[in-house]
């Protein structure tokens, strides 16, 4: 019988185990644009992982007992990001979870500072086709209730992406199933984890 202590890990390693293993006390904070995909693949990813999943926008509506559009039309965007940072905040106490995050969430450097002290981030990042095809299937995107939406998501993207690129692993969001994302975040999450084997000679 191989000694795990001698190889430090298990004979047939499952990927999901050697992240938990890694992550320890840490969760798993998705980010991206609206449409990237955070909710669908976080749900899922947490499944793999035996981790609890939360998504930060229902979290706000539930505490708020308002929608999210609701929110934006009643107290303006810079009240609800306050708002966000607050709820973000707490469940990063929570962890270790998967947590899925809204769009501007993390734009704000104090969420940010945040997530780097007690997760790791994972860029969700998808191209501009694919982001609208995806939100034009919900007509309820604050954001782009604009008189051109995809300028608008093109102006995000200009803005928001050098942000994002800050997470600390980024995954494409494509048109293939939700599962086949899932797993190339669990091998890109397994390869930034996993530090590369000691005493082994750099090419």
């Amino acid at each position: 019988m191989t000694d795990p202590d001698a190889t430090g890990s298990e004979p047939d390693d499952p990927i999901e185990a050697r992240i938990r293993r890694a992550l320890g006390a840490r969760s798993i904070v998705l980010v991206g644009l609206m449409g990237a995909g955070k909710s669908t693949v976080g749900r899922r990813l947490a499944t793999r992982l035996g981790l609890m999943f939360k998504d930060a926008d229902s979290e706000i509506e539930a505490a708020a007992n308002l929608t999210i559009t609701d929110l934006f039309a009643i107290y303006g965007e810079e009240s609800f990001r306050e708002g966000e940072e607050r709820v973000i905040a707490r469940l990063l106490r929570q962890g270790p979870m998967v947590l899925a995050t809204g769009g501007g969430a993390f734009m704000r450097n104090a969420t940010r500072e945040r997530i780097t002290e007690s997760a790791v981030s994972v860029w969700l990042r998808a191209e501009l086709d694919v982001l609208m095809r995806r939100v034009k299937k919900r007509g309820t995107r604050p954001l782009l209730q604009t008189a051109d939406p995809e300028a608008t998501m093109r102006d995000l993207m200009a803005v928001r992406h050098p942000i994002y690129g800050q997470a600390d692993v980024m995954v494409l969001s494509r048109d293939v199933s939700h599962d086949r994302v899932v797993q190339d975040v669990l091998e890109a999450l397994d390869v930034w984890l996993t530090p590369p084997a000691q005493g082994v000679a750099a090419q």
